[in-house]
């Protein structure tokens, strides 16, 4: 059975999809749509901040100060208070992680497992 969702309103449409992620953190939405990574304010505006390669899967984890923005072609890292976003050299070519006590966790691709340092993507 499906029931109706009252209250609930379109916020705002982002970029021209497809819509690859979407996650919160910091008091601020956080979606890529299509190549590029938007900051979705409250109020439902929205701004590019980056670019994210690739058409596949994405994944957004966060820890307590920076947004990792994980794809098949490596990892991006945004730093949330400054915006400032960047390619991550080494990152493991994945679109999977968790965030855990101050670490990211995230399969490789060989079967194994790896961690970022605390607090830092």
């Amino acid at each position: 059975m499906f029931y109706g969702t009252p209250g609930l309103r379109l916020l705002s449409t982002i970029g021209t999809g497809p819509i690859r992620a979407a996650h919160t953190a910091n008091g601020f939405g956080w979606v890529v749509s299509g190549s590029l990574l938007y900051q979705v304010t409250p109020s439902g505006a929205a701004t590019p901040v980056g670019e994210v390669p690739g058409e596949g899967r994405v994944c957004l984890v966060h820890n307590d100060t920076q947004l990792a923005v994980m794809h098949a072609q490596g990892w991006h890292v945004l730093t949330i208070s400054t915006l400032g976003y960047g390619p991550v050299s080494g990152s493991p070519a994945t679109a999977q992680g968790a965030y855990q006590d101050s670490y990211i966790v995230f399969p490789n691709q060989d079967g194994t497992y790896g961690w970022t340092n605390i607090g830092d993507a």
